[in-house]
């Protein structure tokens, strides 16, 4: 799942292979769901508003849909803001 967060409070929560409606009762259950609004979307289409988050913070998701050359500048980049802050996770192995 990747949340996308601005400084206005609003946070979205992207997740392609979990329905937004399964996420908006797992954040109901967490006490969670008047802070985070659901979305189940393609990565490479999303529909946010260009410019408007100040953090990506992406765990054990990244690495599914961002494989190819370019990904991050065309398809992430523009919906942050210029001094936006990033944090990808991605697991690792061990032998």
């Amino acid at each position: 799942m990747t949340f996308w967060c601005c400084r206005a409070g609003q946070k979205g929560a992207n997740d392609l292979w979990i329905r937004a409606e399964d996420n908006q009762k797992r954040f109901e259950d967490w006490g969670v769901s008047k802070q985070i609004t659901p979305v189940s979307e393609d990565a490479n289409n999303l529909s946010f508003e260009k410019g408007k988050f100040d953090a990506l913070f992406s765990v054990d998701s990244y690495h599914y849909f961002a494989a190819g050359a370019g990904f991050f500048e065309d398809k992430i980049l523009p919906f942050l803001r210029d001094d936006a802050a990033v944090l990808i996770g991605i697991p690792g192995t061990k032998k």
